[in-house]
């Protein structure tokens, strides 16, 4: 269960790691320059990235404490493993949504930042057994 989370952590780190440096040091040079476009547009991608931060962070802060969650994940390390993906699937999302958006639409330094809140975020998980029977007990 462990490796199986600590794998997901590291893949998910990695892979914003080489989006950023794939992006940062020009792989595919001037084609991915963010765009002059459209007014709407870049607006609609910084709301949504600041929607997703704000909607993705804090879940994932309270995700085994939601009752449903914690009946689930109650003893059962199969099901605590499955809901811990899930949780870092979340803060995932929104890293590499503001990444890309930072990179290919808005070339705006918020973006950057809420990818960065997000990678921030995804540190503190960090899978442990004492975490795993931290939560699956209920602990505060």
């Amino acid at each position: 269960m462990q490796r199986l989370l600590r794998t997901a952590f590291i893949a998910e780190i990695i892979t914003e790691l080489l989006l950023v440096g794939i992006m940062q040091f020009a792989v595919a040079d001037d084609a991915l320059a963010a765009p002059d476009g459209n007014a709407l547009t870049l607006y609609v991608a910084q709301v949504a990235g600041v929607a997703l931060v704000l909607v993705c962070v804090p879940l994932a802060f309270r995700m085994m404490r939601l009752c449903f969650v914690a009946r689930s994940i109650a003893g059962s390390r199969q099901a605590y493993t499955r809901w811990a993906l899930v949780r870092l699937s979340v803060l995932a999302v929104p890293m590499l949504f503001n990444t890309l958006a930072y990179y290919l639409l808005t070339g705006e330094a918020t973006s950057a930042y809420l990818a960065l809140i997000s990678f921030v975020a995804m540190l503190f998980f960090w899978p442990t057994e004492t975490r795993c029977d931290h939560e699956m007990r209920g602990d505060d």
